[in-house]
């Protein structure tokens, strides 16, 4: 999926604000939690985001399980 530059730059500029306000209690932007989600998998598993857009959807609920899991063992 190719996003224009205009686009992109609006998702950058709604990042950097909540970035700069901090948790101020309004919701994280949804591109930016996507972001978030996308380089914390592929830093864990050694992947490019590319690699990894290419694995089906249900790869998530598989994560979701283990993250529980840790977060009762941790």
């Amino acid at each position: 999926v190719r996003t224009c530059y205009r686009t992109a730059s609006k998702f950058i500029e709604a990042a950097e604000r909540y970035a700069h306000l901090g948790d101020t209690g309004e919701q994280q932007p949804i591109e930016l939690t996507q972001a978030l989600l996308i380089d914390a998998l592929c830093q864990r598993y050694s992947c490019l985001p590319s690699q990894l857009m290419e694995e089906n959807a249900s790869i998530l609920r598989i994560i979701g399980l283990v993250q529980v899991a840790e977060q009762n063992n941790g």
